[in-house]
């Protein structure tokens, strides 16, 4: 699996164009949940002390280009 990165100061966003859990499926509904926890995971490790949630925001299989899993960042004092 490949993943393109797309990083700016407010989130990642981990790009799957061949995603292994949606290739060749369609779905009315996400099925990107495994990636979403591969990524947390991910997170986990190089960060344990910061708390950053992943959520799916695109899938291949409901007609998108790619399955997406973004991150949002935290924001520091203004």
């Amino acid at each position: 699996m490949q993943a393109d990165l797309l990083a700016d100061d407010e989130r990642l966003v981990f790009s799957v164009a061949r995603c292994p859990f949606c290739e060749g499926r369609t779905l009315e509904t996400s099925g990107c949940t495994p990636l979403v926890g591969l990524v947390e995971a991910a997170i986990r490790v190089a960060a344990p002390d910061v708390h950053l949630i992943p959520e799916e925001t695109g899938c291949r299989a409901t007609g998108n280009a790619a399955c997406e899993v973004t991150v949002v960042l935290p924001q520091g004092p203004s």
